[in-house]
């Protein structure tokens, strides 16, 4: 079995304004094998209210945006809406890597995500390792969403045999009411193993305002697993939703510019045109 769970400590850095860090745990899913993990453990469901659930509807999102939502999201690549339509999410991952020009193979895609709940989720980003038929990791997708239920996916095109992968692009999106739009987005990553590493960076005139890193260690899939993960770091999604406002507060009281969100959209989609 691919599908795994692993036990981050999650950290944020803003230089001389804030930082913390706070342990969480995600899944890493091998997306073809959600109705076998479904079926084996009863308290993980698939498409149905379970102590954790995984819903394709949760994914996918900016697909069924519309106005500014949508064409925030289209300056990654213009996807066609009714390809996407009633589509599983591996599926979905598929039509994306053709939108955006990828003919290989498509093998194994593995999600790094939270589930539901008790029937909640947010995810600030999920990650998708897309492999070819061959098992070498060809393609990392990003799906980076903020508290507005906004979404936008960033992708990256990677060297197939390198240890760490690198990449640098624009943000274009309202993540934080703390950060500039004019920003860009960088990534250094490795494939997950027994240990997961991802840094997310926000850079401007080349200076890192603010470093995010997810540094994690490998565990089993099991019934009592699973169970241990809930109640060791009970409701991690909404435990999230709590801690960025309590963050933002933080940042707020210390005097951080505010930028509003209306305003920070219609510059976005200026800088489009």
């Amino acid at each position: 079995m691919n599908s795994c769970a692993y036990v981050c400590r999650l950290k944020h850095d803003r230089p001389n304004k804030n930082r913390f860090a706070y342990k969480i745990y995600m899944f890493y899913l091998d997306l073809d094998e959600i109705d076998l993990l479904a079926d084996r453990f009863k308290l993980l469901g698939k498409n149905r209210w379970n102590l954790l659930s995984f819903y394709d509807d949760d994914h996918f999102l900016f697909v069924r945006q519309k106005g500014k939502r949508d064409r925030i999201a289209r300056a990654t690549f213009d996807y066609t809406r009714e390809y996407y339509v009633g589509k599983s999410t591996k599926e979905r991952v598929r039509e994306t890597l053709g939108e955006l020009g990828f003919d290989f193979e498509l093998g194994k895609v593995c999600l790094l995500t939270s589930l539901r709940n008790l029937g909640y989720i947010f995810n600030p980003v999920s990650f998708y390792y897309c492999y070819d038929a061959q098992g070498e990791l060809r393609v990392l997708l990003s799906e980076v969403n903020n508290t507005y239920r906004d979404q936008k996916l960033f992708y990256t095109a990677l060297t197939p045999g390198n240890k760490r992968h690198r990449d640098k692009q624009k943000k274009n999106f309202y993540v934080s009411p703390f950060i500039d739009m004019d920003t860009e987005i960088t990534w250094s990553f490795e494939e997950p193993a027994e240990t997961l590493l991802m840094e997310v960076n926000s850079v401007k005139d080349g200076q890192a305002i603010l470093k995010t890193s997810l540094a994690g260690d490998r565990r089993q899939l099991s019934s009592t697993s699973i169970l241990l993960l809930f109640l060791r770091y009970p409701m991690v999604p909404l435990f999230t939703i709590i801690f960025i406002h309590w963050q933002a507060l933080k940042l707020w009281l210390k005097k951080v510019r505010f930028r509003d969100k209306s305003t920070s959209d219609d510059e976005i989609i200026r800088g489009l045109r």
